[in-house]
């Protein structure tokens, strides 16, 4: 999930939602409960759909919000959404991200698949109140800093997702 998918994480719970996350980095999940996650799944260890809907009383999730991109977790979120459900997929930024669906089986199940690039200029104000208040925190998500000097190393580390890595942030020296 990372760093966008902890923010989503944080506005569902603001909004009242039980949250449930799931990733394959420990220390991601580990951020997820810190941050106010119910639950948080290793996906490299558990059949992810099968405990939401354990998790729901068999039902499965009113909404997923996918903030990681592949096949993999696209059909997990899919299958442990309920029917008549929503999958909002935040991840896909690019042209020729793709995925495989059974549009048949998403049809009879009359779930609902929404896109999202990015925020309505509506909505900076309320984000910019969320995150002054502290009720989205995101001093949290800040892992690394490098002085400008170091700004080769900082893309490096920036740009290959890896344990303990979320936000990479340049320091410049006053």
């Amino acid at each position: 999930q990372g760093p966008i998918g902890l923010l989503l994480m944080q506005l569902c719970r603001w909004a009242g939602a039980d949250v449930l996350v799931s990733d394959t980095f420990p220390d991601r999940l580990e951020m997820a409960r810190r941050l106010g996650a119910s639950v948080a799944l290793d996906a490299t260890a558990v059949d992810v759909p099968r405990e939401v809907r354990a998790l729901t009383g068999g039902r499965g999730a009113d909404l997923a919000v996918l903030a990681a991109f592949g096949q993999s977790p696209f059909a997990q979120a899919v299958a442990a959404t309920r029917p008549g459900g929503r999958i909002i997929v935040f991840a896909a930024t690019s042209p020729g991200e793709t995925v495989q669906i059974d549009l048949g089986a998403l049809s009879a199940a009359e779930k609902e698949i929404l896109t999202s690039y990015s925020a309505s200029v509506d909505v900076q104000d309320l984000a910019a109140q969320l995150v002054f208040a502290r009720e989205v925190r995101v001093r949290e998500l800040v892992t690394h800093r490098f002085s400008l000097d170091d700004a080769p190393r900082a893309l490096e580390v920036a740009v290959h997702p890896a344990p303990c890595v979320l936000k990479v942030v340049l320091v410049c020296a006053s």
